[in-house]
């Protein structure tokens, strides 16, 4: 992963996510769900950044 900005990264492992689920399902929503949010985002994203990136130089997007 490449920053592009100066940023901090917090890392949370699997067994720590289940337990905040057990302990406390809402806080692990309100982490969760941004997260979740974001990848689904970038997921939606990857076919239009694909196509760009298999265009031969010079090709017009139309």
């Amino acid at each position: 992963m490449i920053a592009e900005t100066p940023c901090v990264v917090f890392v949370v492992s699997r067994e720590a996510i289940e337990c905040l689920k057990r302990v406390d399902p809402a806080v692990a929503l309100e982490l969760l769900e941004p997260i979740g949010s974001a990848q689904a985002h970038r997921l939606a994203r990857t076919p239009a950044l694909l196509q760009i990136h298999q265009r031969p130089p010079g090709a017009s997007s139309d």
